[in-house]
């Protein structure tokens, strides 16, 4: 990129959607974007901005992954966001191909006391509430029959390791096809448009993708810009500690529906996601590679698991990549500045003054707090102060600059040269001089959306793909964003 459109993009602000993980949740996020997009919509119709993108980053995590490549594929292809903001509405509500399905009638009899007309529930302390009741027996029926549009239950796997034939649902292993998941997305986002490659220099937003490596155990990227030569992978697993060189490259054309399925593939659940190592570029535009293919045999693979296990709400991760991007891509000294948009599925804390005591409200708070938000705002506040600390850096090698050229000392120059030039442990460049940390500073502010659980929760919360709660998801996330707002 020429120099000239460096300086002009460092001055700009760049805004994201970060889409965190949270199952059947996942219909909240849907109402909440179609909110924001008629908000910033307007925002930018009020400031004349109406050419700009109204999202320069889309990144998710699980279904937010699986969201957010419906949403960016639609905008890709028909250039509106108020387009793609309804065909997300759609891929949770369409009745033929929608994610969530109606199941009313076979839940009904497990729900038989609860539908008499005396209400007796609300004389009993402790019960349940006729809506907590349905969302209850709502969730458990799909994991054992399956849900319409997004999982088939496979045969019960047998445990040949300890040949345990105890006759409870603890020790089988109920294994799922994820194949109406895939369909379903291909539907909504065109999978003849796959893969999602998009570039900068074509006004296109940039999509990211979060999973998790089995076998390395860490949060692995899959990214729809190009790397600094030209070319789209993945890196990580650092041979040395400069990072020189990486144990493991991921080459790729584009973030494909194998890289979206991987960030969501819920351990036990699925099997591992499969991924090649290498995609070569004449395959681009071809068909996409079957993982379990013989084709796919003769290349090296990874496995994978959902993204929600190490980084559920991938907010240190985007800050990452946006710095490696600006600054070892389009080798700007001065990065464009932050407005992140976090919708988060699982809420940090309740406002009840005591815990949930029984069984199902323990579970559901468990797991509530494993994959709630637990470190954006430290994070958040991290990147102010290192952002801090390169502004009193750079003035302070600036003033020390006019000091010595004042002092006409050779010997301080050269003193001061080598400061500069002194390597670093920073593996997140190219180039390791301390002149390098003073390069990549920007300004960040963040709008958190995040759902608030309810009266009626319930511990399977996130496998209750019945319409009703599907619809009262999304109207509750389209009104939580309006609200931020207002």
């Amino acid at each position: 990129m020429n120099s000239s459109l460096n300086e002009n993009v460092a001055h700009n602000k760049q805004r994201v959607l970060i889409l965190a993980g949270g199952g059947a949740l996942g219909a909240y996020q849907a109402g909440a974007v179609k909110a924001l997009c008629n908000i910033l919509m307007e925002q930018d119709k009020k400031n004349g901005e109406q050419n700009r993108l109204l999202f320069d980053v889309i990144a998710g995590t699980s279904i937010g992954a699986m969201n957010g490549a419906v949403f960016i594929r639609q905008f890709l292809q028909t250039g509106s966001w108020k387009d793609a903001a309804n065909t997300l509405i759609d891929f949770w509500t369409d009745p033929d191909y929608g994610l969530g399905s109606n199941i009313d009638d076979k839940i009904t009899p497990q729900l038989q006391s609860w539908l008499k007309d005396e209400e007796w529930y609300k004389e009993v302390p402790g019960a349940a509430s006729k809506e907590a009741a349905r969302r209850y027996y709502s969730a458990s029926y799909y994991p054992f029959y399956g849900a319409r549009n997004v999982y088939d239950r496979l045969p019960d796997r047998p445990d040949f390791k300890f040949f345990d034939n105890t006759p409870t649902d603890l020790i089988k292993w109920f294994i799922h096809s994820d194949k109406p998941l895939q369909d379903s997305i291909e539907h909504f986002a065109n999978i003849a448009n796959f893969p999602v490659a998009t570039e900068f220099s074509k006004n296109q937003p940039r999509f990211l993708v979060f999973s998790v490596d089995v076998l390395e155990g860490k949060t692995v990227t899959f990214d729809s810009y190009e790397k600094a030569d030209d070319t789209r992978k993945t890196e990580y697993g650092c041979y040395d500690n400069e990072c020189k060189k990486y144990e493991h490259v991921i080459k790729y054309c584009g973030v494909t529906l194998e890289h979206v399925m991987a960030s969501g593939t819920l351990p036990e659940f699925y099997d591992y996601a499969k991924v090649p190592m290498h995609m070569q570029k004449k395959n681009c535009n071809s068909e996409k590679v079957d993982a379990s293919s013989n084709k796919a045999k003769n290349m090296n693979i990874r496995y994978f698991w959902d993204g929600g296990l190490l980084s559920n709400t991938p907010f240190r991760e985007v800050l990452q990549a946006h710095e490696d991007y600006w600054v070892n891509v389009q080798k700007c000294d001065e990065i464009p500045d932050l407005e992140i948009y976090l919708i988060n599925l699982h809420p940090s804390k309740i406002d009840d003054p005591i815990p949930p005591m029984d069984h199902d409200g323990v579970k559901s708070r468990q797991n509530d707090i494993t994959f709630c938000d637990r470190s954006s705002h430290y994070d958040e506040n991290m990147a102010h102060m290192i952002s801090n600390y390169k502004d009193i850096g750079s003035r302070l090698k600036d003033l020390a600059d006019r000091a010595i050229s004042n002092s006409n000392d050779p010997q301080l120059r050269e003193e001061f040269e080598s400061i500069l030039a002194m390597h670093t442990k920073d593996s997140r460049r190219d180039s390791c001089r301390c002149e390098d940390l003073l390069k990549g500073r920007y300004n960040l502010k963040v709008y958190r959306i995040e759902r608030k659980n309810d009266a009626d929760e319930v511990s399977g919360k996130t496998a209750d793909l019945s319409l009703k709660t599907i619809r009262q998801l999304i109207e509750k996330g389209e009104r939580d964003a309006t609200g931020m707002f207002t």
